[in-house]
């Protein structure tokens, strides 16, 4: 049952959004931000560091959104004389709300879905040590503004990707969360929804 609830819950989320996506703006943008791993083992071996990535959001006017995110995140670190990568590929699909619907400052909040794919290599020796893919939960936090075709949007994102007591790749707890900025270029402005005819 844990498997199957994010992916039960995007699919709601996405059937509730549906009937609103035609009158949505669209936006495309480019991301980047700092990345912190909640594993304590992870961090203290690989250390923090930077994610960068594209995203696509949908905007209504009703206040609610829809939001993918696609990064790269990849960390070296020696340990003794060999060198050891960990490389990950974050994705997320959130459902957002806008707290204020205007277009120019909007704050929102968002929950879905996030997944990666990831792997962990000695480079020194050429020994792949894992591969591999996980699904679970996601969320964000923050505001846009700017003028009407591009906006910034900095704000926070978390992610846990992994079951208590089991590991995402050999050893790898990818979880954590990310401090991000990015820019988007919009696609026209949400649409009003229809009035009823009197």
């Amino acid at each position: 049952m844990k498997n199957t609830l994010p992916g039960l819950l995007m699919a709601g989320l996405l059937l509730a959004l549906t009937p609103l996506v035609s009158g949505a703006e669209k936006a495309v943008g480019l991301e980047g931000g700092g990345f912190v791993p909640s594993d304590t083992t992870f961090r203290e071996f690989f250390k923090e560091g930077i994610t960068e990535g594209v995203s696509f959001h949908l905007r209504t006017r009703q206040g609610f959104g829809l939001l993918f995110l696609a990064d790269y995140y990849t960390q070296t670190r020696t340990f003794q004389r060999e060198n050891f990568r960990v490389t990950s590929y974050p994705v997320s699909l959130q459902m957002m709300y806008y707290l204020d619907e205007s277009p120019r400052l909007s704050p929102f909040l968002a929950v879905g879905v996030s997944g990666l794919w990831a792997g962990e290599e000695n480079v020194t020796t050429g020994r792949h040590i894992g591969l591999s893919a996980k699904v679970g939960l996601g969320g964000s936090a923050g505001v846009e503004f700017g003028p009407r075709y591009w906006r910034v949007r900095p704000y926070f994102r978390w992610s846990c990707v992994t079951i208590p007591g089991q590991v995402a790749v050999q050893g790898l707890n990818l979880s954590g969360y990310t401090i991000v900025v990015g820019a988007n270029l919009n696609f026209g402005q949400p649409k009003k929804p229809a009035q009823p005819s009197p």
